[in-house]
């Protein structure tokens, strides 16, 4: 047993036995007095005394060593249990002393102790009553303690008492302290097992927790990474543009953005832009975005003689091919300038309307050819695929031309309301439409993060903002 739990349990076997030999001094006490009024005193001064002084030393001392103490007990109360009856006949005190032994060595030094002293008092117990019947050993004379004859017959009530008391009272005490050690050594043995289950746990837990932060550390430099990367591809090419001042709007909701742009310059003129959304968000949008930026800048330029809306299907026969075992699709527009930037082809692929802003503040959509219903489908789904349609229009200088992604409308209030058309007609409206693009563009942004009252948004946010100028300005961007 633990050295903690073994002297746990020698203080509770001490508390135990000073509230079970208290009771036993009176009775030394008693036995004392009889002895001393009935004149018996050559056995009050040479036994009950002496043995009582010592055996009130000894339950009350507590710095006698353990192991002299619980001996000296047992032999003090077989001594006295002993001499009770060999020189006096006194069968039931002695039995009753020889109980007191037995229990004092069962509970200070284990049950086979116990048995011990049980048979060697059993043992010389009957040689004692073997002498009184054969006259070896002489009785006393008279005394009026005498209780018990001569026959050993007549032992027989007392000595059963005694092998019940003695056996019953030591088997309690050893069985309730024997289960009290048991259980406190189960219990150090479980606390034991959990303090090194425990130690384990925070090991691996520390590992792993270690494991993930170098994880997440080189995740977030590879996502810093890639959204620099995407970022240089969208910007690298917006220049300073003869006709046009440009402004672009670019926030994404996490570090790679799953929204596209791309202007298509040939020197100092504006040919034509495209803008696409991805379906979904995270680094997967995004490797999609650089695929599909690729595919459109490609054949946008392969395609310039072609009707736009040609340019479109080609684009998306092109997607489908690549997102074969993607589970993504995209919306998107492409506009293309010409007769110097006065003339507008525009084809939609499941995108956002482009917003026509005059110079008056009219905010209107480009209207749609007689006939018309829709421009297209989604882009990257073969099941769905049918031919797309352009329409044409004019732009003079004063008016703007607004392309965005669906997160633009989708941006909430603290309300919880979407910004809808609605919403973002309104916002434009109190632009001033004769500063600088850049200017209009924060105007927007300011209005934009006012109305969310925040700036973070769920969906990412692409606005181009496209202002016509005279074909002699060549505006910085």
């Amino acid at each position: 047993m633990p050295g903690e739990l073994q002297k746990l349990q020698h203080r509770l076997l001490k508390k135990t036995l000073r509230f079970i030999l208290i009771p036993a001094v009176p009775a030394f006490l008693h036995l004392g007095w009889q002895s001393y009024e009935n004149q018996d005193l050559d056995r009050f001064f040479f036994l009950y005394a002496p043995l009582m002084a010592v055996f009130c030393f000894l339950v009350f001392f507590d710095r006698i060593p353990y192991g002299v103490r619980s001996s000296s007990m047992v032999m003090i109360t077989a001594l006295a249990g002993l001499s009770d009856l060999y020189f006096f006949g006194l069968a039931s005190m002695g039995f009753m002393l020889g109980s007191l032994a037995v229990l004092i060595a069962t509970v200070f030094n284990g049950f086979k102790s116990g048995i011990m002293v049980l048979g060697l008092y059993l043992a010389l117990s009957f040689c004692i009553g073997y002498g009184y019947d054969s006259g070896f050993i002489a009785l006393r004379p008279e005394s009026p303690q005498q209780t018990v004859s001569v026959p050993l017959n007549n032992w027989i009530t007392p000595i059963l008492f005694f092998i019940l008391a003695a056996g019953g009272a030591a088997t309690m005490t050893w069985t309730l302290l024997s289960g009290l050690s048991r259980s406190l050594t189960r219990l150090f043995h479980r606390e034991k097992q959990l303090e090194t289950l425990n130690a384990t746990l925070e090991s691996r837990v520390a590992e792993r927790t270690r494991e993930l932060e170098n994880l997440y550390a080189t995740t977030q430099e590879e996502l810093a990474l890639a959204a620099r990367t995407q970022q240089s591809f969208l910007t690298h090419n917006l220049r300073p543009t003869r006709g046009w001042d440009l402004a672009v709007l670019y926030l994404p909701s996490q570090t790679v953005s799953g929204d596209l742009y791309d202007f298509y310059f040939r020197d100092q003129e504006l040919l034509g832009l495209s803008i696409f959304d991805v379906s979904g968000h995270g680094v997967g949008s995004g490797l999609l975005t650089l695929m599909a930026r690729s595919v459109a800048r490609q054949t946008f330029f392969e395609m310039q003689d072609a009707p736009l809306e040609k340019v479109m299907q080609t684009v998306n026969e092109r997607l489908i091919g690549e997102l074969e075992d993607v589970d993504h699709h995209l919306t998107g527009l492409i506009l293309r300038f010409s007769d110097s930037g006065r003339t507008v082809d525009y084809a939609n692929a499941g995108h956002p309307e482009v917003l026509l802003i005059r110079s008056s503040g009219d905010i209107r959509e480009p209207f749609k050819e007689k006939g018309m219903e829709e421009y297209g489908t989604l882009l990257g789904i073969d099941s769905i695929a049918r031919p797309y349609q352009s329409t044409r229009f004019s732009i003079h200088p004063g008016e703007s031309l607004l392309c965005f992604t669906d997160g633009l409308l989708d941006i909430q209030s603290e309300q919880k309301e979407e910004l809808g058309s609605a919403g973002l007609e309104k916002l434009l409206s109190s632009l001033d439409l004769k500063t600088r693009a850049s200017h209009q563009m924060r105007q927007l942004q300011d209005a934009l993060f006012h109305y969310a009252g925040r700036e973070h948004h769920s969906d990412d946010v692409t606005v181009l903002l496209l202002c016509r100028v005279e074909d002699t300005e060549v505006p910085g961007t």
